[in-house]
Formats: structure tokens, C-alpha cells, sequence
């Protein structure tokens, strides 16, 4: 073989080479970034779920009664729902309530079970389980 022939192999073989490691570079910035943009999702899912839990906290220390929360639009297609599984309204008695928050156009969503006690004008968190 020449060596012209074997420098033009060598440079076509370099050059395979840098496009391999490209691609594969390419690739693994591609599914860091998915799961970048997931985490924010389900950071953000969670804040709604947090933020439900203070609207129904607000709505009971202005009514008195906790009221169903339909399904409420938190801004950028973040959404949440709270559903009590009763109205609980002698002091000192339990409640348990149904949390749901999710993000419109992703199927991630974020569940939650909050137990509180009636507590005069607030409702006191005794246990809180969050999927």
C-alpha cells in the first residue's frame, strides 16, 4: 500500500471515529436533557400539590367548612384538585383529604393523602403520605 492510500484510510478512520464520539455525545446530552425537563415537571407538579394544600388551608380559616376543590388552573399548566373524604366540623375530629396535582399535556401527576384535625379556626396536619 502507498502511502497516500494509507494516510487517506487513517484520515477516513479518524474521521469515523469523531463522528461515533459525536453522536454518542450527542445522544447523552439529549436524555440529560429529558430528564432535566422531567424533574422540573415533577418539581413543579409537587409545588402545586403544596400550593392546593394552602388554598383549602386559606378557604377553611375564612368559611370554617372544608369545600371540595375543583380542579384549579395554578398557572403554565400546572393544575391540582383536593377532595375530602368527609366534612369533618366538631373540634378535634379527623379528616382525611385526597390531594392530585399534575401538569396538562404530560401524564405526570402527584397524589397525596393529608390527615388533619380540626383545630378551632385551623386545620392541623397530623399525617401526611405523598406517591
Amino acid at each position: 500500500m502507498s502511502r497516500p492510500g494509507f494516510a487517506l484510510l487513517t484520515v477516513l478512520w479518524v474521521v469515523l471515529a469523531l463522528g461515533v464520539l459525536g453522536t454518542l455525545a450527542l445522544h447523552e446530552a439529549a436524555a440529560g436533557s429529558l430528564t432535566s425537563r422531567n424533574r422540573i415537571l415533577l418539581a413543579r407538579a409537587e409545588w402545586g400539590r403544596r400550593a392546593c394544600e394552602q388554598i383549602l388551608d386559606a378557604r377553611y380559616a375564612e368559611r370554617g367548612v372544608v369545600i371540595r376543590l375543583d380542579t384549579v388552573d395554578l398557572g403554565r399548566g400546572t393544575w391540582c384538585t383536593a377532595s375530602p373524604a368527609r366534612e369533618a366540623q366538631v373540634e378535634g375530629s379527623l379528616l382525611q383529604v385526597q390531594f392530585t396535582a399534575g401538569i396538562h399535556g404530560t401524564p405526570i401527576q402527584v397524589r397525596g393523602t393529608i390527615w388533619y384535625r380540626v383545630a378551632g379556626s385551623r386545620l392541623a396536619v397530623i399525617e401526611k403520605e405523598v406517591e
